[in-house]
Order: structure tokens, then C-alpha cells, then sequence
């Protein structure tokens, strides 16, 4: 169960919670460490992946969609 941090007041996953200590304390020297940062990047590139994806369909469904036009009335008589 995450807890909530003191620093930050924000909640924080206890693996990370250990992770950061060991990192901190200069014991990250093993490949175990290494493929955690390059999974941060892949997870971080996922994330990203899906953001743009979706700024990409509002850009294309924003351009689809009909604009307003100007309608001239003319006045009955």
C-alpha cells in the first residue's frame, strides 16, 4: 500500500519508496538497477506514445469537423 511522503504530501509506491533509498545511499551500482532506469524510460515513452496519439486524433477530428459560416438573411418583403 503506498504511503503518504512528508516532503511532498504526495502518495508514493513503497518499492519505489525502497528503490530511492538504496539509489540515494550509492548501492545502485548493479545491472538490477540499470534495468529498472531503462524501464522508467519505457514506461515513460509509452506514456508518451499515448499522449500524442491522442493530441493527434483532436487535431484531426477538430479539422474535420464543419466551421461556422457566415449566412446571408435577406430581409422579406
Amino acid at each position: 500500500m503506498a504511503r503518504k511522503t512528508t516532503d511532498e504530501g504526495r502518495f508514493r509506491c513503497p518499492v519505489y519508496e525502497l528503490l530511492d533509498h538504496l539509489r540515494r545511499k550509492g548501492r545502485c551500482t548493479s545491472a538490477f538497477f540499470d534495468h529498472l532506469q531503462k524501464a522508467q524510460v519505457e514506461l515513460l515513452l509509452a506514456v508518451r506514445s499515448v499522449i500524442d496519439e491522442r493530441v493527434e486524433r483532436l487535431s484531426r477530428e477538430a479539422k474535420a469537423k464543419p466551421r461556422a459560416q457566415r449566412i446571408k438573411v435577406t430581409g422579406e418583403e
